[in-house]
């Protein structure tokens, strides 16, 4: 014990007057002279760590007794190995960040300040102070960390948004999304018999579950012909309706249901705001303003139903999945949210021929004609309507895709910039300390508090 006290004197002297044999763990590295503190590597460590882990929790195919930290990330990498990569990625890109944005002469307002300690507000009471200091974690080195994402945005946005140095323009995103993605409508109607659980189909039921295929086919494909374009939803939804299966369980019960004998307060006041399909309120202008009622009162059905372009209202719901729909014959007993919700018959998606299905394989090779064809595999016919993708005016200036394709387009690009100036820069790693904190001593720490 005493060697132990005269080591620990010795290591605080040495810090103090500069010697070098003790090496200082809360720093992780030195960026252009100045110390950067451990948290902020531990911090990124733990954000991803607790998104794996949750993750994987729920939908991993591992079921064997591997621990997470050593079961495979990707393409022979394990949990650990990643995290290591991924905390040390992250923090030299938010150094980067940093110098960028200040060699830009940018600055952060006072609204992203306050956005910034809301993060750290909400970071610190989420994982909760006690246990992010058992991880080596400060209130410092989280708002160091939502610092540098907030530089990264206004960064991003310094060079590709709207004015910015290397702006993306629309006519930019047209060509992107001409040259990477499909864009269709498309009935898929299957060739093989209904499946028995005892029993293979026989020739003579293959065969006349071929021919029933074929003439629904050349039924709708007529019909899709005479619809054209515009008519191919209406088409489609022909078809559903035709090829429903009938429910045949019986879901009637004889059990009454129970009455709610809550008394509702009657000169209670409550909100009721209706909500668009991109979960913006609709404000007092527009067809669906909020109602004030009072407890007890229902409110009446809108006479006009939502628009949203490239999408199909499917009705009003209680939620935002679209699981329960709303009923307007319930009294209303609380301040209540009612939701537009939109379902889509088209697909756009990215192409790459090394991933595609025969079928988009197909239909990347069409032409655009605006016409519905037919096409086959061994399993289905396929009635296809192909869209040209830079069409899409969502994805246009005030589109409401438009910010997330710049996104996708120059992320890479971005992070690419990011890393050759954190190689350009003065940084010098902490070695001592990337080898101490590592994926395991989050994952001890995380399962002590668990208990």
């Amino acid at each position: 014990m005493l060697k132990k006290k005269i080591v620990a004197v010795l290591c605080a002297a040495a810090m103090v007057i500069g010697f070098t044999g003790c090496t200082d763990m809360s720093k992780i590295m030195t960026v252009e002279g100045e110390e950067l503190n451990a948290g902020v590597y531990i911090f990124n460590m733990l954000s991803e760590y607790t998104v794996q882990a949750y993750y994987a929790s729920y939908f991993s195919s591992d079921d064997s007794d591997t621990d997470f930290l050593d079961q495979e990330y990707d393409d022979g990498v394990t949990y650990s190995e990643y995290f290591l990569d991924s905390a040390m990625e992250q923090t030299l890109r938010g150094v980067a960040a940093d110098k960028l944005f200040k060699d830009a002469g940018l600055e952060l307002s006072d609204e992203d300040k306050e956005e910034i300690a809301d993060s750290v507000e909400q970071a610190m009471e989420g994982y909760g102070e006690d246990y992010l200091s058992a991880q080596g974690i400060s209130e410092e080195s989280v708002e160091i960390c939502y610092t540098y994402d907030k530089e990264m945005d206004l960064l991003f946005d310094y060079y590709y948004a709207e004015g910015g140095t290397e702006e993306v323009t629309d006519e930019d995103i047209q060509t992107y999304l001409g040259e990477n993605y499909l864009r269709y409508k498309m009935i898929s109607i299957s060739r093989a018999p209904e499946s028995t659980e005892d029993e293979e189909a026989t020739d003579e039921e293959i065969e006349a579950a071929e021919e029933e295929a074929k003439a629904l086919a050349d039924k709708y494909l007529e019909l899709a012909e005479e619809g054209g374009a515009d008519g191919f939803d209406d088409v489609i939804a022909q078809y559903e309706e035709e090829t429903a299966e009938e429910d045949t369980d019986d879901d009637s019960t004889d059990e009454e249901e129970e009455e709610d004998d809550t008394e509702i307060d009657t000169t209670a006041e409550y909100t009721v705001t209706f909500v668009d399909g991109d979960g913006e309120e609709y404000d007092e202008d527009s067809d669906y303003p909020p109602i004030t009622v009072n407890g007890g009162d229902t409110i009446t059905k809108p006479e006009t139903d939502p628009e949203k372009t490239y999408y199909l209202f499917d009705g009003w719901y209680a939620d935002s999945y679209g699981s329960t729909e709303f009923d307007f014959d319930e009294p209303i007993t609380a301040d209540t949210t009612v939701y537009a919700c939109f379902s889509t018959n088209e697909v756009l998606t990215t192409y790459d021929e090394d991933s595609a299905s025969d079928i988009q394989t197909t239909i990347n090779e069409m032409e655009i004609t605006g016409t519905p064809v037919l096409e086959s595999d061994d399993d289905y016919y396929y009635i296809i309507l192909k869209l040209d993708p830079s069409e899409r005016e969502d994805y246009m200036s005030g589109g409401t895709n438009h910010d997330s394709i710049i996104t996708t387009m120059k992320t890479d690009e971005f992070n690419e910039r990011l890393d050759d100036t954190a190689d350009s820069m003065d940084i010098d790693a902490n070695d001592k300390a990337v080898d101490k904190y590592t994926p395991e001593k989050i994952e001890e720490i995380a399962e002590e508090y668990s208990e």
